[in-house]
């Protein structure tokens, strides 16, 4: 289903029918068993429970059930659970069931996720899944100007997403560091590259551009330029962001979350190790930016800790994990019953 035009997945999404989108061997059974893809799951309305994958494990079959009308959007999300989920079910019992959560938030309780409030259940997110661990970014990183040679500055690039949630637009972090870089030219490079799509998107747009926060769509690749990077949360955490910033071999400034959302590897973030904490309302990114140039060592060392610490993530090394963390879930779902999301 996934090379799909759109409009036949479309029809597919809203007929309730199955669709084979894998297969692996049982290894205990001796046997082939065919993975299903069946939308069917009644709308709610509400995303959180709409982006829901729900599966479903029989002695016959494995089946993934997900909202009517489900989005094609996801079907590279679908893929990425795929990926984990199979080589599990190669030596697991086929019965159970669990969820797992296609949006950018879990926020369902106990469900597995790609980024959450909770460290329970969190798998590999997509972006790391498809790109075979960013292994194009790997190579292209390893070809950076050395980091004595990039410009002394911060930079960030991004889309304005999360700043709905503030009753002030320069109260969101992704507009003070825009701001900050107005009031700082020579110490912080930072621009609003998109807009999301809302009600009041054009608003918004004509606010940024009257202050001087718009600025053109960049290569992610333009982060090897600069000495410093800002991780910014978005509407949850920036997903590839923050991994491929580490990956740049520059100290990364990570603004605190003020929901603490975490991906499956922020338990591995040391502050002032490997990352460089601040405060969500960036009142101390001058200070910061100041004592690191002034301490040019250190923050060679912390770039450099925390590209080890990202090159340290394969996709050999993280399948094994996640199939962990699918074995830890299914043992839970098993003695507890379902999560309260299903």
């Amino acid at each position: 289903m996934t090379g799909t035009p759109r409009a036949e997945w479309m029809s597919f999404a809203n007929s309730g029918s199955e669709a084979a989108v894998g297969e692996f061997l049982h290894r205990p059974a001796r046997r082939t068993v065919t993975v299903f893809l069946r939308c069917d799951v009644p709308r709610t309305g509400r995303h959180v429970e709409d982006e829901l994958c729900r599966i479903e494990l029989t002695g016959e079959k494995v089946v993934l059930r997900v909202s009517n009308g489900f989005a094609d959007q996801y079907v590279d999300r679908i893929k990425a659970v795929l990926h984990m989920l199979l080589p599990y079910l190669e030596n697991a019992p086929l019965s159970g069931s669990c969820a797992v959560s296609l949006g950018d938030e879990g926020l369902h309780g106990h469900v597995l996720s790609f980024c959450s409030t909770s460290p329970d259940f969190l798998l590999p997110d997509p972006d790391f899944i498809m790109t075979r661990g960013y292994a194009g970014a790997r190579r292209l990183f390893a070809e950076a100007p050395p980091w004595e040679d990039r410009l002394n500055m911060l930079y960030w690039r991004g889309t304005d997403t999360g700043v709905w949630r503030y009753r002030q637009m320069e109260d969101a972090p992704r507009v003070g560091i825009c701001r900050l870089a107005r009031e700082n030219p020579g110490l912080i490079d930072a621009a609003i590259t998109r807009i999301e799509p809302r009600h009041d998107q054009d608003r918004k747009k004509q606010y940024y551009a009257s202050r001087g926060y718009l600025g053109a769509l960049a290569e992610q690749s333009q982060i090897l330029r600069y000495r410093y990077q800002i991780d910014i949360d978005g509407n949850t955490s920036a997903w590839a962001s923050l991994f491929l910033k580490l990956l740049s071999g520059s100290p990364v400034l990570k603004v605190a979350s003020e929901f603490n959302w975490r991906q499956w590897y922020y338990g591995e973030l040391r502050p002032w190790d490997n990352f460089v904490p601040v405060s969500p309302d960036l009142s101390d990114v001058a200070e910061v930016l100041g004592y690191l140039q002034a301490h040019p060592g250190e923050a060679k060392r912390i770039g450099l800790n925390g590209q080890k610490l990202a090159q340290s993530f394969t996709l050999a090394s993280e399948i094994p994990k996640a199939m962990k963390t699918f074995t830890r879930y299914m043992a839970l779902s098993r003695t507890a019953g379902m999560p309260r999301s299903m």
